[in-house]
């Protein structure tokens, strides 16, 4: 059972114990078997208002939990997928800290409400669902560029770390939760060992935080520096073809474009597809180059897409090679 089902029950339930105990609903062992009856009736239907409120209940706490920002990943470049990640991330350490400080708020008083205790239930959950889409991203960002870069992957690996910790310790925590919500629903008091461990719990997932907020910086930096140095030893091939008509640097064209399309067609980018794009490009720009001014610009057009298969620029790839084949048959 979903553990927000499970909290409004047991709430509910010991809701339905006090009210039942009460001097009122005592049955006196003299009365009549009609009053028994009576009595009997008058439980079948409170059970049934009670399973209506439950029912109720549970529909409305899962609909107000928030659903995490939705990312197209297909035509998004690898800019637009890093920022996303660090969105993500940011929504996902939020919805944790704010688990972890009503946490310790909740129960700086040696004790928890049943309506503390479902907050907790939400936040907890709404937390590990924002931290499922941030790996959900991650996961995402390694199939696409796992391959191309180095330092960049090491530097996310370590923020992915943390995720997991935090994912694994909510997960832990509304399992605890369970617990909790079992001693309550037969009567029993919290004790400080609770408290204590759920101030643990509120503890570890603010540390694992921190250090999330310390890595981000540098794995922006990292990322920066480690595309600046892809881009310029792609740019920097030397041609090793050389062709002396313009069938033939038009044919390096070709090869060109066939090589960059079977490239983005496998849903990656590594580091030996750039270097065959690198030497391909460098090949057919100075193919064409030879021939003067006519066609510096489709050599432009080449290195910028060399460049942006270096940047994992997808959606800008897609438009540049489109504009290269426009430009190809102006130039027989």
């Amino acid at each position: 059972m979903d553990h927000h089902i499970r909290l409004r029950v047991v709430c509910v339930f010991v809701l339905f114990i006090f009210s039942s105990c009460s001097p009122q609903n005592i049955v006196d062992e003299n009365s009549m078997d009609a009053d028994q009856q009576a009595g009997i009736a008058e439980t079948e239907t409170a059970q049934a208002e009670i399973d209506r409120v439950v029912s109720e209940s549970v529909s409305a706490t899962l609909t107000a939990i928030p659903t995490p920002t939705p990312v197209v990943i297909d035509q998004m470049s690898e800019e637009d997928l890093a920022t996303a990640i660090e969105q993500s991330t940011y929504e996902a350490t939020g919805a944790a800290e704010e688990a972890s400080q009503y946490a310790d708020s909740a129960s700086a008083d040696g004790g928890l409400t049943p309506e503390e205790l479902e907050e907790l239930y939400y936040l907890f959950s709404w937390s590990i669902d924002e931290i499922e889409q941030a790996l959900y991203l991650v996961d995402m960002y390694y199939d696409l560029y796992g391959e191309l870069l180095e330092s960049t992957i090491v530097g996310l690996e370590n923020i992915d770390d943390e995720l997991q910790e935090i994912l694994e310790v909510s997960q832990s925590v509304l399992v605890y939760f369970d617990d909790i919500s079992e001693l309550i629903s037969e009567g029993n008091q919290i004790t400080q060992d609770n408290i204590d461990q759920i101030q643990d719990y509120s503890h570890l997932v603010s540390t694992h935080i921190d250090n999330i907020s310390t890595l981000s910086p540098g794995w922006k930096q990292s990322r920066k520096d480690e595309f600046d140095l892809v881009v310029e030893q792609a740019l920097s091939t030397i041609p090793d073809a050389a062709v002396e008509t313009r069938r033939g640097a038009l044919s390096l064209v070709k090869e060109y474009i066939d090589n960059i399309n079977l490239a983005i067609g496998d849903g990656r980018f590594s580091l030996d597809e750039l270097q065959t794009l690198s030497q391909l490009g460098a090949n057919a720009a100075a193919g064409l180059g030879q021939f003067g001014r006519e066609f510096s610009g489709v050599s432009d057009m080449i290195n910028g897409l060399t460049m942006c298969f270096a940047r994992g620029q997808l959606p800008q790839i897609n438009a540049g090679i489109g504009s290269l084949q426009g430009a190809i048959p102006s130039i027989r």
